[in-house]
């Protein structure tokens, strides 16, 4: 099938798997079959960036590329959305392959695919100079897609997006009865997007606990069996429909999925970050990692590592202290990063490339520093491990000799 109606958000997930398949086609692997291989590896480079480990064997990632229909959906996702954005000329995609299916299929994986001249751009542009591919694709996105562009204009309007989030730890003398349980939640949510919004939105706090009960109820109504207890269930709705709520407020109406698509694109986008748990916020927070203006054209200057330098230097080790466990001296790196980020808007990437500058000595500091790996460390509000030169891996920091501390 051809493109057909326009999607209002990405349909692909990562921007890595859209530059390789640049890259490719400009290289003259424009097959089908080849642009599959070339999104398995790609695969295996975002999956590298994001654990401490590996989770798969090579051999058993070798025989997964080898099985043509591995990938393929996401291959032609990924085909879909440049052609959408206007890099690959418009071909015929066929976006399933099933075991039966060979025989059929075996026209799609020789059918080959050509760049435009914006594709050959960026194709180009993306061998030197990767800042500026991401903010070309930027443009291309914000023009492509209505729903994406929409989420990007309110996050430019307000800044911070704070979205409360319930867990098990925040509940307590929970109700049995699950009747009274879904409204002893809903109340809990309530009260927390009345204490942050209260101002702003024009609804009472029982007419949120209302609209949130509605929609805990929908849910269960529309999933036949609840998975796990029905008490994670709950909670994970109620969390779902704060969220959708919150966005309705703001002006965009958009299923929660979607919502979680544009999310992980304007962080690798690098023009908003987001957190978990940060110090006395209960939940997820968006926040802006640049100036925008969206007023008839887009503009965007983010924050750069010499900004904000001193200010992050001097945060690393007040924020080490207060995450480290007592009798340690060590602590995660993914809280600090997360709370180092916030405090000064930016985004990971300006956060590790200070840490390696410290590490590698290209920057004084009055305090020392030294970055280990633990395997038993869980990623906690930021997902990915800082990676040394070398393609090195660590995930907990240790600050000694502070004069501060």
């Amino acid at each position: 099938m051809l493109l057909g109606e326009i999607k209002t958000i990405p349909t692909s997930h990562n921007i890595v798997y859209l530059i390789d398949i640049l890259k490719a086609i400009a290289n003259d692997r424009d097959s089908f079959e080849e642009i599959r291989r070339t999104v398995a590896e790609s695969r295996r480079t975002i999956e590298s960036k994001e654990r401490v480990a590996h989770s798969m064997g090579e051999k058993y990632l070798d025989a997964k590329d080898s099985d043509p229909s591995y990938m393929w959906n996401q291959s032609a996702k990924n085909l879909h959305e440049l052609m959408q954005l206007g890099l690959v000329k418009e071909r015929p995609l066929k976006y399933s392959f099933s075991s039966g299916d060979k025989v059929t299929a075996e026209p799609a994986r020789r059918e080959t695919y050509e760049l435009t001249e914006d594709g050959w751009h960026i194709a180009r542009l993306a061998e030197s100079h990767y800042d500026m591919t991401i903010y070309n694709v930027l443009e291309l996105m914000y023009k492509a897609h209505p729903k994406l562009r929409a989420f990007i204009d309110i996050l430019q309007k307000n800044e911070v997006l704070f979205f409360p989030e319930l867990t098990v730890e925040t509940i307590e003398g929970v109700p049995i009865q699950p009747k009274e349980y879904i409204e002893y939640v809903c109340t809990l949510a309530a009260e927390q997007v009345q204490k942050r919004y209260g101002t702003e939105f024009d609804i009472s706090e029982k007419d949120v606990a209302s609209n949130l009960e509605n929609y805990v109820l929908a849910r269960m109504q529309s999933t036949r069996a609840p998975r796990g207890s029905l008490a994670s269930f709950v909670l994970k709705a109620v969390n779902r429909g704060t969220k959708s709520l919150i966005l309705a407020k703001k002006g965009l109406k958009v299923d929660i999925p979607s919502f979680e698509v544009m999310t992980n694109w304007v962080k690798q986008l690098r023009i908003c970050n987001f957190a978990r748990g940060l110090p006395d916020m209960r939940g997820l927070t968006l926040y802006l990692t640049a100036y925008i203006k969206t007023d008839g054209e887009l503009v965007v200057k983010r924050r750069t590592k010499e900004q904000v330098l001193y200010s992050v230097l001097e945060d690393i080790p007040k924020f080490f202290y207060q995450f480290k466990t007592k009798g340690s001296p060590w602590a995660s790196i993914y809280p600090i990063r997360a709370a180092v980020c916030f405090k000064n808007r930016i985004d990971d990437e300006v956060f590790d490339e200070i840490i390696r500058d410290i590490f590698y000595k290209r920057v004084s500091i009055d305090y020392k520093l030294a970055l280990e790996t633990d395997l038993w460390s869980a990623p906690f509000r930021s997902t990915k491990p800082l990676t040394l030169n070398g393609e090195k891996k660590r995930n907990i920091i240790s600050v000694y000799d502070w004069k501060g501390g």
